[in-house]
């Protein structure tokens, strides 16, 4: 009885002696080995590519043996009159490699991978730690790190890889550079505050010392409030102070015990002290010898009615003004004392002249203020 079967490489129907079953012959079609079933067999042959006997080099095709998974490396060996079937799938687990009546099953690993999302996150939760004191910069590295790394282990369970580690790293680093680029933005933004505050306070401040200092400065050029010299004294308790005379010329100078005069015209102004107390003594402070910066404020002022100011005059060290008091004196009850005060010349277009004289060198406070008549001035 003829065995018939079909090429397995192109599919031409074959017709064989049932003598020849279990042998090995060529396809009249395409010359390709095949081998003759047995009679009966269940045997069913598919499209499995087999290499010719005389072919030196084995060919790797994908298939699924439906036979127990070998281990990594073991050689297979079945005969030819075993039943194999296989399936046309792509295999990722191994390949076959049919060689004759040997069959070689190479079985490879799955690989594993991890996810590159987890590592991403760890890597910028890394790189948000190490910036977290740079405002919003932590913040928002460690808010991406949470979300890529988050994403990662999702992505990893699905696939059953290996990066759950990295995501579970990357999730945590993530929220620790959050927690510290939060702490980090906040300080920034009130110690940003603060200083708004401080700055909007000192230049209010700054502001209403202007406003006062303006103020000042336009009282001490008004007439309102003052004495004038010509006329009266001012009087602060037992103290009496009253302007003398103001004259412009030469300066008696006393250098070294010998008397000599200023080279140029000044103004100088005499003013007398009287302590009219019963018992007291009054320590008065010169006010026109002070030529140090520390004393600047215990010195006497001088302006004009058109805006002018007008400096105190010093001789230098070893030369002193007759009639000026140089430090400080005292003044026993019923007595007065003469104080010499020297300015520039002022201009002679100016109607009134202000002298301002500090009251704490007379033990009082704030300012004693004259106002000199242009009559009243001596050229």
């Amino acid at each position: 009885m003829p065995i018939s079967f079909r090429c397995s490489r192109c599919q031409a129907k074959i017709s064989a002696k049932d003598t020849a079953a279990g042998k090995s012959l060529n396809c009249p079609k395409c010359t390709a080995a095949v081998t003759v079933p047995s009679i009966g067999s269940s045997f069913s042959p598919v499209n499995v590519d087999l290499l010719p006997i005389d072919d030196p080099e084995p060919r790797r095709i994908p298939a699924r043996p439906f036979v127990e998974q070998p281990k990594q490396g073991e050689i297979v060996h079945r005969p030819q009159s075993d039943p194999l079937a296989f399936s046309d799938d792509e295999e990722e687990n191994g390949h076959i490699v049919v060689h004759g009546a040997r069959t070689h099953i190479h079985v490879q690993q799955r690989r594993q991978h991890s996810h590159s999302l987890g590592i991403a996150g760890m890597v910028l939760g890394i790189v948000g730690i190490a910036l977290f004191c740079i405002p919003f910069v932590g913040l928002a590295l460690g808010g991406l790190a949470c979300l890529l790394a988050i994403v990662g282990l999702i992505a990893s369970g699905t696939r059953r890889g290996t990066g759950i580690g990295f995501g579970i790293a990357g999730v945590a680093l993530g929220l620790i550079s959050a927690a510290l680029g939060g702490f980090a933005t906040y300080s920034f933004y009130a110690v940003g505050r603060a200083f708004h505050e401080a700055g909007t306070k000192l230049t209010k401040t700054w502001e209403e010392e202007l406003a006062k200092e303006k103020a000042d400065k336009e009282k001490q050029f008004s007439d309102e409030g003052r004495a004038d010299a010509s006329k009266e004294s001012i009087v602060r308790g037992d103290v009496k102070i009253k302007v003398a005379s103001a004259v412009v010329g030469k300066v008696p100078v006393r250098s070294l015990g010998h008397s000599t005069q200023s080279e140029k015209d000044l103004l100088q102004i005499k003013i007398e002290i009287s302590n009219g107390s019963e018992a007291k003594k009054l320590d008065y402070l010169g006010w026109g010898a002070h030529e140090f910066s520390i004393l600047n404020d215990a010195s006497a002022s001088l302006r004009d009615s058109a805006g002018n100011e007008y400096r105190t005059v010093h001789f230098g060290f070893g030369r002193e003004v007759e009639g000026q008091v140089r430090a400080s004196e005292s003044i026993y009850p019923r007595e007065k004392v003469s104080d010499l005060l020297i300015f520039e010349i002022p201009v002679e277009q100016a109607d009134w002249l202000f002298l301002d004289l500090p009251a704490k060198n007379i033990g009082g406070t704030g300012v004693v203020r004259f106002k000199i008549p242009k009559s009243m001035v001596k050229r």
